[in-house]
């Protein structure tokens, strides 16, 4: 997909890859692609992507790297969805991680987001 730019520009298809790299567990190259994507695709980055990731991470029980992804979609400026916070507060809560919790939840509010499990 990289060699004929079937990627350039579609997040669909980067949404495929990372659905992809997120059932082995590549966690260093989505991390590589999601910079990618920040540098090429600028304020078009959206949720769809870092819901992704956060949705294999959360399947695995992975709260680690789901907590990189939430914070990294912030840092990029990218806003989360419903759907976003409803997996990692869900993810932290079978945790046990309320300091997470509380940021999400913190962050949920800002973005005027209301959520019913939450």
């Amino acid at each position: 997909m990289w060699s004929n730019g079937k990627l350039e520009k579609n997040v669909n298809a980067y949404n495929v890859v990372f659905r992809v790299v997120g059932r082995r567990e590549d966690w260093d190259s989505s991390e590589r692609m999601i910079r990618e994507m920040s540098e090429s695709f600028g304020s078009e980055l959206d949720c769809r992507v870092f819901n992704t990731l956060i949705y294999s991470c959360s399947k695995r029980g992975n709260v680690e790297w789901s907590r990189k992804w939430f914070r990294m979609m912030l840092e990029l400026g990218v806003q989360p969805n419903i759907a976003t916070f409803g997996m990692v507060m869900g993810l932290y809560q079978k945790d046990w991680n309320v300091e997470e919790a509380e940021f999400a939840f913190s962050e949920m509010r800002s973005f005027g987001i209301t959520c019913q499990s939450a």
